[in-house]
């Protein structure tokens, strides 16, 4: 896992794939990531969105076998609140 850590570049990759969706979160595990990525990594990528336009986002990576339920329910939480914080103006 430490050696993903180290590969900044994958990440970003990774992180500005999933920045474009227009879901809550996404979810890669292990090979999803692509070749480079960990087997034993997976990621939890949330994205924030004002008027449909990307404007934050932020990641959770882990072992395959985190807490899949709590790690969404949090960040689902972390970009609900990005978003309101966003549209006060």
């Amino acid at each position: 896992m430490l050696g993903t850590l180290e590969e900044t570049q994958l990440l970003c990759k990774l992180f500005n794939q999933f920045m474009d969706s227009k879901e809550n979160y996404n979810v890669v595990i292990g090979e999803e990531g692509g070749r480079d990525f960990s087997d034993e990594c997976s990621m939890v990528i949330s994205g924030c969105h004002h008027d449909n336009s990307p404007v934050a986002g932020f990641g959770f990576i882990g072992p395959n076998r985190m807490s899949y339920s709590d790690t969404i329910s949090f960040a689902q939480g972390v970009s609900k609140e990005i978003s309101e914080l966003k549209s006060v103006k």
